[in-house]
């Protein structure tokens, strides 16, 4: 768990650094290609282990190759291809937020006028809300591919794309306040309510009743 940890946080503030130094883009594209790399040189070594021994090459696998394991099923190469393309997807987040230069119209002007570069907290914030609506959306997409699929599945994946993707566009556009309200929005006041719940709870003990 702490290496997951350190790994996420590694990617993270990483793709900050590029970004600040090369450009997103540029960042989003390092952070691709490294990313793909260290994934196939692990599934190689893990590959290479005799079946059955532990040691620690699997327990790196375990945190870089982790977000592939669910959706692959256990098959070694979508593995590595789902967890490249996850951990690419927060270098992603991670790049954008930092802020990319307003998009210009065929005159040159920005579209919106954009915010002042954001701040650390801020940029966290919405990192993580970036990254927490992205999860969100991979398992609400993966529950369309049951037969049959949970009632409102797919309104709850159109609802979550439309917020993540107006988000982005947001932050695209310079508008980091608006975008982190996008973002952030629904995850505080699901959290919110999650933690008063809990709270409530832990107050009442058993004793308390819901009718």
């Amino acid at each position: 768990m702490l290496l997951r940890l350190a790994l996420l946080l590694a990617v993270i503030f990483g793709a900050r650094a590029l970004a600040h130094a090369l450009g997103a883009a540029l960042a989003v594209l390092v952070g691709a290609v490294l990313s793909l790399a260290l994934c196939a040189v692990i599934g190689w070594l893990l590959q290479r282990r005799p079946v059955g021994e532990i040691g620690l090459v699997n327990r790196i696998a375990g945190a870089v190759l982790f977000p592939g394991i669910g959706i692959s099923r256990g098959r070694l190469v979508p593995m590595v291809l789902w967890s490249a393309a996850a951990w690419t997807g927060v270098a992603l987040a991670a790049a954008l937020a930092v802020g990319a230069s307003s998009a210009p119209t065929p005159t040159g002007a920005p579209l919106v006028a954009p915010d002042a570069a954001p701040g650390t907290l801020s940029w966290a914030l919405l990192v993580v809300s970036w990254l927490l609506l992205g999860v969100a959306l991979l398992r609400l997409c993966i529950t369309l591919t049951w037969k049959p699929p949970p009632p409102s599945s797919l309104r709850a994946v159109l609802v979550m794309a439309a917020l993540l993707g107006t988000s982005l566009v947001f932050a695209l556009c310079g508008r980091h306040g608006l975008a982190l309200a996008i973002a952030f929005g629904p995850v505080a006041f699901v959290l919110g309510g999650y933690g008063l719940m809990l709270l409530v709870v832990l107050i009442g003990g058993k004793r308390m009743r819901w009718n």
